[in-house]
């Protein structure tokens, strides 16, 4: 049911919708509407126009959930919902969009049963949050949010693993399969050779794309892991090494198109028979898979790395909000790439499936754009996060001729906030000789 749903809300231009549950009770979601409100009080006058407005806080969140039960067994299904309804008390909601809401408490429920619709009920639930905690995207640890982006990356390796099998397997059906699949491998080993000489002490890669697809991206995640293992991603040395990494991830991805314009174009009468290194006509569309592959291998590994930068920040600061906004930009730019190439791969399956009368199978697509969208998201809490742990930035004026060392003692009584004061200030020409009158970025306490 939850695959069918999924492909419905693709067909209709919505990326994913996520199973929710209350009590460990699981049901479909089809729609939210979720109502935040604060509680006020007015003061007005006679004979005064407007009034008075004081804030007395947020009242308790208002989710408002259609639920879907379908199947043979819907009344079962029915049945243990009313059931966990029944139960006095708050309970954990699993909202589709937020995660969980541990204390939850639930509020109505109206079922709506059409004729039209045999086998199945929906039912409009209301829940308020209960507690004065409010849950909606809650943070979570530094170390919490690299496990999930990591977990996350290794979900959308798995699925590009899986897009990439299916699309050769597919293409080895097809009249020219042969001369095509050729084209792919030759493009897939020229990625892997490129990356491994820009990398030093990588070891060599024994796979054959050929025969095991899947080993394109396998293999150029332990290339692009090798490489970001040997660097310390904390420190002085924090943005050369994100550089190092981002300038590794954007050859990776130009590669495809770099092989195909510097080789010539040689006609295969026989699979196989000749050199992977010649080809013959190549398709714009088998570029793009290649293209695409990469690409959602590069997001996985820019993503961890970046999650490793601002858990290292954590305890030990080498980067501005600004810099720290600027890497988490660097990746999700490469998201935003990543999720067009996907968008437009999934039409193309759908145009290319019903001009044969067929239904496309757009799962795969829909899952790795879901899990894209995961990690822009994750990444963009953390570094948010990691900049609100932060005193809040405030530009100071020298009111006599010192260095950096004093200014921090005259400030904080920390001589040792020097090396933080350079690092918000990185245009000081000379920090040692600071005259009075000179403005400087500077942490509130």
């Amino acid at each position: 049911m939850s695959d069918f749903i999924s492909q419905l809300a693709a067909l209709a231009g919505v990326d994913t919708l996520l199973q929710a549950s209350f009590r460990g009770v699981e049901f479909e979601c089809l729609a939210t509407r979720d109502t935040l409100a604060r509680d006020t009080v007015s003061y007005a006058y006679p004979y005064h126009d407007g009034a008075t407005v004081e804030d007395q806080g947020l009242k308790p969140v208002n989710f408002r959930i259609t639920a879907f039960l379908f199947g043979s067994d819907w009344k079962q299904q029915l049945k243990a919902l009313i059931t966990t309804f029944k139960t006095g008390g708050p309970g954990e909601l699993i909202h589709p969009v937020y995660g969980s809401i541990p204390r939850a408490q639930f509020l109505e429920a109206g079922i709506d049963k059409q004729a039209e619709t045999m086998d199945g009920v929906t039912i409009e639930l209301v829940f308020i949050e209960s507690g004065e905690e409010q849950a909606l995207f809650s943070a979570a640890s530094a170390a919490q949010a690299s496990e999930s982006i990591s977990s996350t990356g290794s979900s959308l390796l798995d699925s590009a693993a899986s897009a990439f099998s299916t699309a050769m397997s597919d293409i080895r059906t097809l009249e020219n399969g042969a001369e095509r699949i050729n084209t792919i491998v030759a493009q897939g080993e020229y990625v892997l050779d490129s990356v491994r000489e820009q990398i030093q002490g990588a070891a060599a890669s024994v796979s054959n794309l050929l025969d095991t697809p899947t080993a394109l991206v396998s293999d150029l995640k332990s290339l692009f892991s090798t490489f970001s293992d040997s660097l310390t991603l904390t420190g002085t040395g924090v943005k050369s090494d994100w550089q190092q990494v981002t300038r590794l991830a954007d050859n990776a991805v130009s590669y495809p198109a770099a092989y195909i314009a510097s080789r010539s174009i040689t006609t295969i009468k026989k699979a196989f028979a000749l050199p992977l290194s010649q080809v013959t006509a190549v398709r714009a569309s088998d570029t793009a898979l290649v293209n695409r592959t990469v690409r959602l291998v590069a997001v996985s590994e820019l993503s961890e790395v970046a999650s490793t930068v601002m858990e290292n920040e954590t305890t030990t600061p080498s980067l501005t909000g600004t810099q720290i906004e600027a890497i988490t930009n660097n990746v999700r730019g490469v998201i935003v790439d990543a999720l067009a190439d996907e968008r437009s791969a999934m039409q193309e399956t759908v145009t290319t499936a019903r001009q044969s009368g067929l239904t496309a199978d757009t799962r795969t697509h829909s899952a790795i754009i879901s899990t894209l969208q995961q990690l822009a998201y994750a990444l963009q809490v953390q570094a948010y996060n990691l900049i609100q742990q932060r005193p809040p930035l405030i530009t100071r004026e020298v009111t006599r001729r010192a260095n950096l060392h004093l200014i921090a003692f005259d400030w904080y009584a920390d001589a040792s906030r020097a090396e933080e004061l350079l690092r918000l200030n990185p245009s000081l020409s000379n920090p040692n000789d600071l005259q009075p009158g000179v403005t400087l970025y500077a942490y509130a306490k």
